[in-house]
């Protein structure tokens, strides 16, 4: 018969049920149920399966031992390293090659990736150019887009005669912006600023201006234009 575990007074409801002495005790498991886990291969933990390898792996593999195991074989270990050596150069060779194709120069030539295809007025000396006798001939055709072509042009003409700017036709409008910012009050840079974001948006965006379009967007030019700039102070 089991004898039962006395428990200490004041125990909670449960202190009256009898528990038996071996209760806790360990319990033995048959060898025949180790051995079936054991053989489990999910079970072991310490012995992990191989992964089997991918296509990739077995191609690879496959070109090895039919390519370069053989040649490696009669050059030998030297012959081998001198084959790789030569194998990598063609490679870098090819890739150059083919990136100076794709982009007309030096792979590791700094790009602006703002610059325009072409520029914005093909002159040397925006000074020389009558740009408001072209801007009055692109209003009385109708062509308001190359209208606020010829205002924004008239601005950079402006800025350069006053030497808040430098003109020059491989320029972008952003280098513009950051002479501005460089030579200007924080006011005017701003003002340039956002004339040359609406004038990018409507002549590189390629966006139709009708004439109440232009009304609303020449006021940004031309106060801009009309503007005198101090000297700049060392």
């Amino acid at each position: 018969m089991d004898s039962v575990v006395p428990l200490a007074d004041g125990a909670d409801e449960w202190s009256d049920v009898p528990l038996a002495a071996d209760s806790l005790a360990p319990r033995a498991i048959p060898d025949a149920v180790l051995s079936r886990y054991r053989r489990d291969p999910a079970f072991q933990y310490d012995n992990p399966r191989a992964e089997r390898p991918s296509v990739w792996d077995r191609f690879l593999e496959w070109v090895f031992q039919n390519t370069l195991a053989p040649i490696g074989e009669s050059l030998g270990p030297g012959g081998m390293r001198v084959l790789l050596i030569g194998l990598a150069a063609l490679l870098l060779g090819w890739a150059l090659t083919w990136m100076l194709r794709i982009g007309g120069g030096s792979p590791f030539a700094k790009r602006d990736v703002a610059k325009p295809a072409h520029p914005l007025l093909d002159v040397e000396e925006i000074a020389d150019v009558d740009l408001r006798a072209h801007h009055r001939e692109a209003l009385a055709r109708g062509d308001f887009r190359e209208a606020v072509r010829y205002r924004y042009l008239l601005v950079l003409q402006t800025l350069d005669a006053q030497g808040a700017i430098r003109w020059s036709r491989h320029k972008t409008n952003r280098e513009y912006v950051r002479e501005m910012r460089s030579a200007t009050s924080r006011e005017q840079a701003e003002a340039f600023h956002e004339a040359t974001r609406v004038f990018d948006w409507v002549w590189y965006g390629r966006r139709p201006v009708d004439r109440d379009r232009y009304d609303r967007l020449a006021p940004l030019f031309t106060a801009l234009d009309r503007q005198r700039q101090p000297a700049a102070t060392a």
